[in-house]
């Protein structure tokens, strides 16, 4: 499920890539869409996942991040579950323009409706996901490799291990400078 059709936005100058290394490209997203990058971290003996989103705009602001915390039992249900925490906070937040990136592919195929899942655990969140970005103005949702996730990877991780739920808006906590930092840097480096 992908709509990225904006209204008077053709050929948009902000949509350039940006090449990381030989695997990872960024692209910013288009002026007034706001990216927002997922992750879950799974421990299959506790059934718990840590839920991590960062979320940015087109010029690489840092605009807020959330990690969260829940029971499920695989995980391709904490994918799943990971998803829908993101896209709900995002409605929340009144966000009408996102692009979600993910790391499960699977996952990322199902709510494009490019590929499926067997696994009945996962389908509802996913439904569910389906369902909410229909009321958005613009949503795409994409796969992103684990190389180009790593805030949200640390993000999901400190929600897991420290079984909490938190956000921030106006900076990013302090476990994550070094990894915002480094990401940045990269982007604009040599």
């Amino acid at each position: 499920m992908e709509r990225n059709n904006l209204p008077g936005e053709q050929g948009n100058q902000a949509h350039r890539k940006i090449v990381t290394d030989k695997s990872i490209i960024w692209l910013p997203p288009l002026i007034n869409v706001f990216k927002v990058n997922f992750d879950a971290s799974f421990s299959s003996s506790h059934e718990l996942v840590g839920m991590g989103f960062i979320w940015g705009d087109h010029t690489w602001n840092f605009e807020g991040a959330g990690c969260s915390c829940s029971l499920v039992l695989t995980v391709k249900a904490a994918e799943s579950r990971a998803t829908l925490s993101t896209i709900r906070w995002a409605k929340e937040k009144n966000y009408n323009r996102i692009i979600l990136k993910g790391g499960k592919k699977q996952v990322v195929d199902y709510i494009r409706r490019s590929g499926g899942l067997k696994v009945w655990r996962s389908r509802n969140y996913l439904e569910e996901v389906v369902s909410i970005s229909k009321s958005f103005e613009y949503f795409s949702c994409n796969h992103v490799k684990r190389t180009g996730n790593n805030a949200t990877d640390a993000l999901s991780k400190y929600g897991r291990k420290n079984v909490c739920n938190d956000s921030w808006m106006e900076r990013p906590p302090f476990f994550l400078n070094d990894v915002v930092i480094s990401d940045t840097v990269s982007l604009v480096g040599p």
